[in-house]
């Protein structure tokens, strides 16, 4: 007779063990495969976005490496503001299931953190420099650096890593339409270093749409940073 049902030696591609391996694989894929991309250089910036959806609530369409860039730097340098990115695709399912969620945090946390999407068939340059491999993945920045990531329609995880980031944000100085006057900083340096007084006005002048880089200069240099306004 010919060859009874169970035997062989691989067995069937689609026995219980490879399908479970596959779908661990493709929830975790940005863990097992990622690397790539973890945040910008110091100096490095991109095409900045000036739409202010990160004050409206509203979740950024970024369709070029150079915006994806620019929102990173942006908000490095002038918001302080963390930035979270949901990697998709239009035709995955679990991607539509959690956009909504993702849509909701993002109007909770307007003003704490920057929220952003990106369509990895229409910009495969940015998903590809961030070594995305499977959807959703959800990359979490701070200061223009990777702070976390995870791959998965995981909503309860998507709002705790992106809530403790923005408390952690807030915790290190968040600064949203604040600047540092040329009189708080000459204010500042005639306490920690008087020969920089007279430099005070056109350092703040230079600085006036970093605030938050500005500030975290002096706090690495001095151990503290000026009072800053609206």
């Amino acid at each position: 007779g010919g060859g009874g049902g169970g035997g062989g030696g691989g067995g069937s591609p689609f026995s219980l063990q490879n399908i479970l391996l596959v779908g661990v694989l493709a929830y975790y894929g940005s863990s097992l495969f990622g690397g790539g991309f973890e945040g910008l250089d110091d100096d490095e910036g991109g095409l900045a976005s000036s739409d202010g959806a990160h004050l409206l609530g509203r979740v950024a369409e970024l369709r070029t490496l150079e915006a994806f860039k620019g929102l990173l730097a942006q908000h490095r340098d002038e918001t302080g503001l963390p930035v979270v990115v949901d990697f998709y695709s239009p035709s995955c399912g679990p991607c539509r299931m959690v956009a909504p969620a993702y849509k909701a945090l993002a109007m909770e946390l307007k003003g704490r953190a920057a929220f952003a999407k990106v369509d990895v068939n229409r910009n495969h340059a940015t998903s590809s420099a961030c070594g995305v491999r499977s959807m959703p993945t959800f990359h979490f920045y701070l200061d223009g650096k990777l702070r976390d990531s995870f791959a998965g329609a995981d909503s309860r995880r998507l709002q705790r890593a992106a809530r403790d980031l923005a408390q952690r944000a807030e915790e290190g100085g968040t600064h949203v339409g604040r600047e540092v006057t040329a009189a708080s900083l000459a204010a500042f340096y005639a306490t920690h270093d008087a020969s920089k007084v007279p430099e005070a006005a056109e350092i703040a002048s230079q600085y006036k749409s970093s605030t938050a880089k500005l500030v975290r200069a002096l706090k690495k240099k001095y151990g503290q940073g000026p009072a800053t306004s609206p």
